[in-house]
C-alpha cells in the first residue's frame, strides 16, 4: 500500500503545483510601456451635418449611424441614420410615461447590439440594428427586469447576467467576500438574492460587460481598478490582467453598502467597444476629487486617453493615445474593422475615423 499512498502524494503535489502555476500564468500585467509607446491616433471626421447638434452619444453599426440624444432634448432619443446620406431613416422613444416612452435611458454600444437600459422604467433592450433597419415596422422590445446592477446583459431568452454586488475583498477595511463569484445569472423579473451579512459592494463593482457568444467568453473591465477579467460561459475564470497603474480607490462603510470615500473617485477604464475579433478599452487611470468636480460645476477636466486593443484571449495587440482636446463619449467598430470614435471637442460632439 505504501507505494500507492506514495503516488497519491506525489500526485496531489504535482496537481496543486500545476494549479498554482495556472493560477500565475493566468495573471498579466499590463506594463507601462504600453502607455509611454502608445501610437497616436489620427482622425478623419466624418460630416455628420447638424445630426449630433443634441447628442450625447453616437454609434456605428455597418452603413447606420445610430444618433443617441440627450434625455431631456426634447427629440427622439434614437435617430437612426444612413451614413451614406446621412439622412435620418427611423427614429424612436421619446421620454415620457406613456405608451413606447421611458423617463430616462441609458444607451451604449455592446458589439453587434445597441442597449436600452431604462432603469427608471425597469425595462432593458438589446437591438440588433441590422435587423431593426429591416422594416418600418420594427419595433423596440424590452424585457422587465427586477434588479438594481452596475453592470448587465441579455444572457438567454429568460435571464439576464449581472455583475455580483457582493463580490468585495479589503485587507484594510477586513473585509473578504472575494469567495463570491463576479456574476449572477438572475431571470426577468427576480431581484438579486438578499445575503444577509454580507456588504453590497455597489461602487467597486461598476464596469464594462462584454459578451462574445460566438468565442463562448465574458470581458469584464473594471471602473473602480486597473483590472480586466476574461470568462468562459461557465463563468469560469480564464485570466486577468492588472495595470498598467496601481489604482488607489479607497472605500467607505456606509450601513451594509460599500460606497466612494471622499478622497477621491477612480477611473480607470471609461469605454469600450468589440466584435468578435478585438476589444477596444478606452483607459484613463486617473483618481478624480469630487470636490473640485463640485467646485467646477461639476465639470470634469479632460486628460490623455489611452485605447488598449486586445484579442479575447486576454493578449495586447497595440496601444494607442488620444490627446486630452478630444474626450471620447463612445466608441465603435465599422463593418471593415475600422474604429470609430465620439469625442467631445471644445464642447461639442463629433465623429471621427481613426486611423491608427
Amino acid at each position: 500500500m505504501k507505494p500507492f499512498y506514495l503516488f497519491v502524494c506525489i500526485f496531489t503535489m504535482l496537481a496543486l503545483t500545476s494549479a498554482a502555476k495556472t493560477s500565475k500564468e493566468s495573471e498579466v500585467r499590463i506594463e507601462k510601456s504600453w502607455k509611454k509607446n502608445a501610437k497616436p491616433l489620427t482622425f478623419e471626421e466624418i460630416d455628420t451635418k447638424d445630426l449630433l447638434e443634441f447628442a450625447e452619444s453616437c454609434d456605428v453599426f455597418g452603413n447606420i449611424l445610430v444618433v443617441e440624444n440627450y434625455n431631456n432634448s426634447g427629440k427622439y432619443l434614437l435617430e437612426f441614420v444612413d451614413m451614406n446620406t446621412m439622412n435620418i431613416k427611423k427614429q424612436a422613444l421619446l421620454r415620457g410615461n406613456g405608451p413606447g416612452e421611458v423617463t430616462f435611458a441609458i444607451i451604449y454600444n455592446s458589439g453587434k447590439y445597441l442597449i436600452v437600459d431604462a432603469s427608471q422604467n425597469d425595462k432593458f433592450a438589446r437591438i440588433d440594428v441590422a435587423e431593426y433597419m429591416k422594416s418600418q415596422d420594427s419595433r423596440i422590445v424590452f424585457r422587465n427586469y427586477g434588479f438594481f446592477s452596475q453592470a448587465m446583459g441579455i444572457w438567454d431568452d429568460e435571464h439576464f447576467i449581472t455583475v455580483n454586488p457582493y463580490k468585495f475583498y479589503s485587507k484594510t477595511m477586513s473585509i473578504d467576500q472575494n469567495d463570491e463569484p463576479r456574476f449572477l445569472i438572475i431571470k426577468d423579473a427576480d431581484d438579486i438574492p438578499d445575503k444577509k451579512g454580507l456588504f453590497q459592494a455597489l461602487d467597486p463593482s461598476a464596469g464594462k460587460l462584454m459578451i462574445n457568444h460566438q468565442k463562448k467568453k465574458i470581458c469584464f473591465a473594471l471602473s473602480a481598478f486597473s483590472i480586466v477579467e476574461f470568462y468562459d460561459f461557465d463563468l469560469n475564470l480564464l485570466k486577468t490582467l492588472t495595470g498598467p497603474d496601481d489604482m488607489d480607490a479607497k472605500f467607505q462603510k456606509i450601513g451594509n453598502y460599500i460606497r466612494y470615500d471622499q478622497s477621491g473617485i477612480p477611473h480607470a477604464y471609461s469605454n469600450y467597444c468589440y466584435d468578435d475579433s478585438y476589444i477596444y478599452l478606452a483607459y484613463e487611470g486617473r483618481m478624480l476629487n469630487p470636490m473640485e468636480i463640485l467646485m467646477n460645476d461639476g465639470k470634469i477636466e479632460n486628460v490623455d486617453t489611452y485605447i488598449f486593443k486586445l484579442d479575447w484571449d486576454g493578449n495586447i495587440k497595440g496601444s494607442f493615445i488620444v490627446h486630452k482636446d478630444k474626450k471620447i463619449k463612445s466608441m465603435s467598430i465599422g463593418p471593415k474593422g475600422e474604429l470609430y470614435l465620439a469625442c467631445e471637442v471644445e464642447g461639442i460632439l463629433k465623429l471621427f475615423k481613426a486611423k491608427m
